[in-house]
């Protein structure tokens, strides 16, 4: 089914005899999708300082 940007949930059905439907709130996942991006580059640029220094070390 298709995000919406608009505060709407989107709706999934599971396969089977009794159908069950499920609302995900989207922009709560987007604005979760985002810190979790921000947490990885924060991270990332961790690694590399860490990394950079134990080579300028060796020298």
């Amino acid at each position: 089914m298709p995000r919406t940007r608009n505060g709407g949930g989107v709706s999934s059905a599971t396969a089977g005899a009794a159908e069950v439907s499920v609302v995900v709130d989207v922009p709560a996942l987007w604005s979760d999708e985002g810190r979790m991006k921000r947490e990885l580059v924060v991270w990332a640029k961790a690694v590399s300082s860490m990394a950079i220094r134990e080579t300028m070390m060796q020298c």
